[in-house]
Parts: structure tokens; sequence; C-alpha cells
């Protein structure tokens, strides 16, 4: 948390009331010093703010002029653990503070997307630094209008990553903001100091045409550690997604892969030459009067004002749970979610085989009913010839990795099928049906294309699901005589996502990691690390060599994983034999002890400490060279309850030692040291109470 005083805010003062204000009134504050959000005030109380939200709700609008939010959440200024609460469950990165009367006073922010986390930055020389290198030879550090009411910490962390990126790209430069317009052909990637700055001035310069470089260039300190990862991760998903697609068939299950493939020519030329005629008119979702002939043939037979309104209009809520994403339930006249799957209209009530589509927005239905989506017309193929196939919808909108997540956790059954979209499946070395050539064989109409070839209307959906129909060789098909459904046994695959979390997680934190002698562990949360965490790592290391702290790294707690990982490493910075690292997705996350960050009954709490453990004991530890495992006495919370039951019991049975340490005490008391106890402190502004219950590094990270 950072506190930013109101002299060093950008405000906007207004004499009578107003919904919103027009892009000639604030864009000079935009070009100037926006700083996190534009606060309006009238008569000298705070009467509302315009931040990267009410951009955005601009940009979809199309609107000419930007809503203020009238009534945004504030803080008084002894409410700091209660605003950093509001701002951890919201995810917003600043809140504004009055005083009891309304007065605005200043700002709390989150400090975390002006770091990067010691974890993530990448060596000179190294493999992913090269990498790295190549694609962004020329950078931009971009000062931000808030830039000179910096905190002396955040510039000290800004000038570490100007002398990281210097030791790896050819060019490091410092800008200006306002310097950003003449700068687009100097730079290949734009870093800005502040991340709402670099959100509002996206949604701003799409709003009001002033493209002055291309967004896909930009990102903030928080990206960048993530971004430097990118081919890393890309070379092992790669293979992950080979190995994905060869286990369905190992399994007996036939794989359809299916792309389509963009090919110059006139055809392409048509579709382009659309978009830029559509694009000088406007968004056809808000300027619906100028692209009312375009409307009309794309949606063909099914027009009408209601039914245009209705799928333009429809969102396409997703629900994550860990990486596994589905979209959220939900009832409607033409929009219909039902157990994360939409509906496929027409599956048969009794069937042998069942085929699943998996994908994004060409599976989903984006922007038709359930009727006519591309599964639902498949499904109708289906009952031509082959009527003992159901017919699955597990499409979603979201990224590529999560489609091969969903796949991984899909109960799927010996002679199914999985007909799934794979921009890159020539790596794959199967058989690729392209749907491209559909457009100028059938000689479809370029209206019936939404603005990409993959965003088609229902009639190109009925061609496409025939021709995949009868791209699909018979023995495919299975013998319709088949066994009893659900007699067949359930086909896992969930091994093979895990042996690829698990190998980028060891070539993140591991690639040249050599053990010393006897190697421990310990798991905490650290929310915050306190002299109770200190002690526990004090006891292990003195029983060990080597210990490694493993941080949770979800982000589910009152501190970010970033402060969290900043505390434990900072306090534990004196012991020579501790390593800190990261817990990644297999260590104690939602993937692995979902119990942890959400309440389950007692019987799915001992199932999922189980699952974890066992995890840790039969992959992590043997390549860690893990020989022990310490954990604190815990008498009273029910979920680290079971999961040191779980240890204690699954552990041994592996070769590992369990080793339980008692818990510290407070000086004097009969109660112990925990992290919920100075949280509770902390929101009730008692700091005083928590100086001698918490390490000093702890308090830096606080800011006490």
């Amino acid at each position: 948390m950072e506190y930013i005083e109101k002299e060093n805010l950008c405000l906007y003062q207004i004499e009578e009331e107003k919904r919103s204000l027009s892009f000639e009134e604030i864009g000079p504050l935009v070009g100037a010093c926006l700083s996190t959000l534009i606060y309006i005030e009238k008569d000298g109380l705070l009467y509302g703010r315009i931040g990267p939200d009410e951009f955005k709700q601009t940009k979809w609008q199309g609107a000419k002029e930007v809503f203020i939010n009238r009534h945004p959440k504030t803080f008084l200024p002894e409410q700091v653990y209660l605003a950093r609460k509001d701002l951890r469950e919201t995810g917003f990165f600043s809140v504004p503070v009055v005083d009891e009367s309304g007065r605005l006073v200043g700002e709390w922010r989150r400090e975390d997307s002006r770091y990067i986390p010691d974890h993530l930055l990448i060596q000179p020389g190294s493999e992913v630094a090269k990498a790295f290198a190549k694609a962004y030879p020329r950078i931009a550090l971009v000062e931000t209008g808030d830039w000179h009411c910096a905190s002396e910490k955040r510039k000290s962390h800004w000038d570490k990553l100007e002398n990281l990126l210097q030791g790896i790209v050819s060019k490091v430069d410092r800008i200006r903001f306002d310097e950003i317009p003449s700068s687009e052909e100097k730079y290949d990637l734009f870093i800005f100091y502040n991340h709402d700055q670099l959100q509002a001035f996206k949604c701003l310069c799409s709003t009001i045409k002033r493209n002055f470089f291309k967004f896909g260039k930009t990102t903030c300190p928080e990206e960048l550690g993530g971004l430097v990862w990118d081919h890393l991760e890309q070379n092992l998903r790669d293979t992950m997604q080979q190995e994905i697609i060869q286990g369905l068939m190992d399994r007996g299950i036939y794989v359809v892969l299916f792309r389509v493939a963009l090919q110059e020519g006139p055809y392409l030329d048509e579709i382009y030459a659309q978009e830029k005629k559509k694009a000088a008119l406007g968004p056809a979702q808000k300027d619906r009067e100028k692209l009312e002939w375009y409307l009309k043939e794309y949606f063909a037979d099914l027009y009408s004002e209601e039914y245009v309104r209705a799928v333009l209009g429809q969102e396409y809520t997703h629900v994550r749970t860990g990486d596994l994403v589905k979209l959220k339930d939900e009832t409607g006249k033409y929009y219909n979610v039902v157990d994360g799957e939409r509906v496929t209209v027409g599956q048969p009530e009794h069937y042998q085989h069942t085929a699943y589509f998996f994908g994004r927005c060409f599976a989903a239905g984006w922007h038709t009913d359930d009727a006519n989506t591309l599964p639902s017309l498949f499904q109708a193929e289906c009952h031509t010839r082959h009527s003992q196939w159901r017919v699955v919808n597990c499409g979603t909108l979201s990224k590529d990795y999560y489609v091969y997540y969903r796949i991984c956790h899909t109960k799927f059954r010996k002679g199914d099928m999985v007909i799934l979209f794979d921009a890159s499946c020539h790596l794959h070395g199967n058989h690729v049906i392209d749907l491209f050539p559909c457009f100028e064989r059938e000689h479809i109409p370029v209206t019936w294309i939404w603005n990409t070839a993959i965003h088609v209307n229902h009639k190109v959906n009925a061609i496409w699901a025939k021709t995949l129909h009868d791209s699909i060789p018979e023995k495919a098909w299975g013998s319709e005589e088949a066994k009893d459904y659900h007699d067949r046994a359930i086909v896992p695959l969930t091994d093979l996502l895990h042996q690829y979390e698990t190998r980028l997680y060891m070539a993140r934190y591991f690639e040249n990691y050599r053990p010393r002698g006897k190697v421990g562990a310990v798991v905490m949360n650290c929310n915050p690390f306190t002299n109770g965490h200190r002690y526990l790592v004090e006891k292990a290391c003195a029983l060990v060599d080597e210990l490694l702290v493993f941080v949770v790294e979800e982000d589910k707690a009152l501190f970010s994983f970033n402060e969290r990982f900043s505390m434990v490493k900072k306090g534990c910075h004196d012991l020579a034999n501790v390593r800190v690292i990261p817990s990644g997705k297999q260590i104690l996350s939602l993937n692995t002890f979902p119990a942890y960050f959400v309440k389950e009954e007692r019987a799915d709490l001992e199932n999922s400490a189980e699952k974890d453990i066992s995890y840790f004991a039969k992959v992590i530890a043997p390549r860690l060279s893990i020989s022990c495992r310490f954990a604190g006495e815990e008498p009273n919370d029910p979920v680290t309850m079971a999961y040191n039951d779980a240890m204690r019991r699954i552990l041994p049975e592996n070769g590992i030692e369990f080793i339980e340490i008692p818990r510290l005490l407070q000086a004097g008391k009969n109660e112990v040291i925990s992290a919920s106890f100075v949280r509770e402190k902390l929101e009730n502004g008692r700091y005083d109470d928590i100086r001698n219950l918490v390490p000093k590094t702890t308090l830096e990270v606080l800011g006490l």
C-alpha cells in the first residue's frame, strides 16, 4: 500500500452537477497527468471520479463523453487495512481517501503493479533472456504523470529494472508520457510505470482514435515478469498439447483437429475490404442504424430487432477454479448453460458415444442462439447416420491453454471423440480439416463473416458442421453396438497436465538446482509473515543442511503473493541454508488443495489434502531430494489440522519424515502468535500491538 497526498492527484473542479465530461474537458488531463484516477470536486467535496472502468464503458458505448462514477467507495485515513482488504477483493489498484466531511485528502494505492518480484527476474545470458532480447531489443520505460510523487522505494525499483534490462537488451531509454506519440517507431516495447495509466490510456486512445502506437507493444512492471517467461512456457506448452492429443488417441479416443487457415487471394481481400468499410462506420453493436444493411445480411432469416439485440448483447461470463475455466450457468431464450456446458440442441436421450467440442468462440457459439451453434448443428448431422452419438459443447472464450486444461479434466470414455480447433495443429502431425476452402467452394458471402474468418453466422456454421461430419472417416464413429455408455471406464488425462505443469515449474525455479546434504521443506502462506513463521523456519533449518521454504502463490489473501514472498525472503535473508521459492500450481494451490481457499465438507477436505500431499510426496520431493517436511502444530483450524493429518499419514509411507514443531507463544501470554491475530489488529488500526509479533522486515514491507 502507498499513500498519495491530494496535491499529487489529478483533480477537476465543476460548479454544477454533471453526469459526464467531454473528451475536450478531460483530454488535457489525460495527456499531462492521468496518475491513477481523475477526481471530480464540487463545492470542496469529492463529487466523483473517472478511471479505467469509466473509459472502458465509454469505449463500449461509442460515446463522446466519459461517465462520472458518482459513488466511488471511499475510506477514512485510518482505515488503511480495510482499504487494502477492499482492493484485494475487488482487484482495483486505488481508492480515494476522504475526511469525515467528505473532502478528498488523498489516495491509497496497491503497489503490485510497480514491481517485478525477484523470482520472476530473468538472468542475463540465459535462454529466456536471449529470447526476450530477440523479441524486444529496444525498450522505453515510460515515466507517467504520477512519477514526480513517487516514493524513493518505487524509484529505486525503477532503477533496478533499468539496470536489469540494460544487461539483456540493446537499448533502454526513459521517456515521459507526452513523448509517446513521437516514439512509436523507436521502440519495440513500452513499459508503463503506472498500470492504471496504461489501461486508461489504451481505452482513451481507442475511443477518440488517438492510436499513438500498437497496444500490443505495451506492458507494465507487473506484467513484464510473465512476459519474459513466455518463450519457456510456449515451448513446453507446444509439447504438452502434442502429448495430450497423443494421450487421447492412445486411450481410444478419436481426435478431430480442424482450423481455418487464411489463404491469400480475392476472397481474403473481400473480407479485409468489408472490415474497412464497417470500421469507418462504427461498431455494429452501437451504431445500429449505420450498419442495418450489414446486420440484415449477417443474421439473414433469423433477423429481428429482438433477436439481434439479444445475441449481440449476450455476455459470456466464465467461472474459474484454478486453471479450470467454464461458462457460468445461465438460463434464457437464446443462451443456456448447464454445468458449464452450453446447451446442445437435439441431444438424443439414449446414446452410445459422445463427441466433445473444445475451443473458443466458434464452439461456444459467439453471436448465435443455442440451436445454431456449431455443436448443435453437428448434432443435427449426426441424426442422419450416427443417431447413437451425443454432442457436448465444452466451448469457452478463454485462452487456448485453458482449453487443454479443460480437456484434461473431462471424463471421457473409450470410443468417444474430441473435436478441437487448434490454430497450431500442424505441430501435432495429425490429419487436419481446413475449413477455409468452404468459403470459396460454397460461394459464401463475406457478409456472413463478422470480423474474422472464425466468427461466422449460423449459415456458415451449418456448412462447417456438414463438412466436419463428412470428413471424419467411418471407422472413427465406432460400433453402434458398443456396450452401454455408463459401463465403460473413464479415461484419465489429468496426469498429462500435471506432468506439463511440473516440468514448467522445475524449469522456472530449479533449472540449475543441486541439493546440498539433507534437504527439508516447509510450505507457508504467511499472511503476513510473523515471528511464529520465523520461529518455525529457524527450528527447521537447524535440523537440515538445506531448507526449501515454499510460499503459497495463490493470490487469495489480504496480502498479495508478491508482498508475502517479499516478507518471507527478507525475513529469512540471514539464514544461510534457507531458500525461498514460490509454491507454483503444484503445492498447496487451487489445483491441488482447493479446500484451503474455499469451504468444503469434511470428506472433500480430507480427499483434497491427500491429493496435495500425495503429489508432493511422489513427484515434487523425489525431484528435489526432500527427505523431511516441517509444519507448525495446529490445535484449532480444521483445514490446517486435516492437512497436517494427511502429512502425518502419507509422507512416511513415501520415505519422507514429518516433523511437527510447537507454535511460538506471545511473550508473557498463553496465546500463540498467529497471522489471523495480526490481521485483526491491523484492520482495527492497532499497529503498536503487532510490533512484537512480526519481524522488522515485515514492518518495513507493511510501511509501519
